[in-house]
């Protein structure tokens, strides 16, 4: 797919599509541009600019001729990977954290099913307060633009008083996404990679909608919440085992710019009521749907 072009509004160099909401049926859309112009303000993943555009449908679904709808072999895949957990869990079980994510996904989906489209979520570091940071994430980003059929989804990094950073908005647009594409039938099957248990309502409300759930994590680390709520688990371990050569590409490399400092974990009676919190919210959302 050729990429739009627009005008910088700043400087007036040619920016070119940074990102869309790549699986809306033709309409008006919020598309992102990044400019030519390296001494522009737009220049970075981290400032660009939006317009509202016409823009086209990637792909059109099939039709449906049953009420149960396609068999798991034969179903559409997206792939949601929460970043940073993704991140720690790698370092946590020795592995290494450059990762080939379209590799990850083709793996992941299977040779019987169709991959749609991967979203990664994580944060970004602000340029003005945490410059070094910043500019060691940008090539890591920069490389995910690059990565076939990947969509970039960016929180932010709110510095905190006794150190570190604190991720903000990296949960709330994971699981949107989770739930707008499966009420608007983008996908069949929803593979989640995450090891955080505040996901369990939204996997719920999925299932609800008439999608398959399939959560992926390391077997030291499973969250009964993730368990009794998905449909199927998918132990990475083993994917990593039978893919090793293709998804980690440069095996003695650390990709800190996938790495977010964050401050330590929340006690569990905190993460229990954060769970209720969430889950209450999309009861909420899902009725208005």
């Amino acid at each position: 797919m050729e990429k739009l072009k627009d005008v910088c509004p700043e400087c007036g160099s040619t920016a070119t599509e940074f990102s869309r909401p790549s699986l809306l049926a033709s309409e008006t859309a919020r598309v992102l541009f990044v400019c030519s112009n390296k001494d522009c303000k737009h220049s970075t993943s981290q400032f660009t600019f939006a317009k509202m555009v016409k823009v086209q449908p990637l792909i059109k679904p099939p039709v449906v001729e049953n009420e149960t709808g396609p068999k798991p072999q034969n179903s559409r895949v997206c792939v949601f990977i929460d970043g940073s957990n993704f991140y720690f869990a790698l370092k946590r079980n020795n592995h290494p954290t450059r990762v080939e994510y379209h590799e990850l996904s083709k793996a992941l989906t299977g040779p019987d099913r169709q991959l749609i489209r991967t979203y990664y979520y994580n944060s970004a570091y602000d340029a003005g307060t945490s410059p070094e940071q910043a500019k060691t994430q940008q090539s890591f980003l920069d490389s995910l633009d690059k990565t076939p059929y990947l969509d970039l989804r960016l929180g932010r990094m709110s510095p905190l008083k006794e150190g570190g950073f604190k991720v903000k908005g990296v949960e709330v647009r994971l699981s949107s996404d989770l739930v707008y594409y499966a009420a608007r039938g983008f996908y069949d099957t929803a593979v989640v990679i995450t090891e955080d248990m505040d996901f369990a309502c939204v996997l719920a409300q999925v299932k609800e909608l008439g999608r398959r759930v399939e959560v992926c994590f390391f077997k030291d680390n499973q969250p009964r919440e993730l368990l009794e709520v998905a449909d199927n688990i998918i132990h990475m371990q083993e994917v990593l085992d039978k893919f090793s050569s293709m998804i980690f590409p440069g095996a003695s490399e650390d990709n800190v710019g996938n790495r977010a400092q964050v401050s330590k974990p929340k006690p569990f009676k905190k993460q229990t009521e954060d769970f209720l919190k969430t889950k209450k919210f999309y009861d909420d959302l899902l009725r208005k749907l």
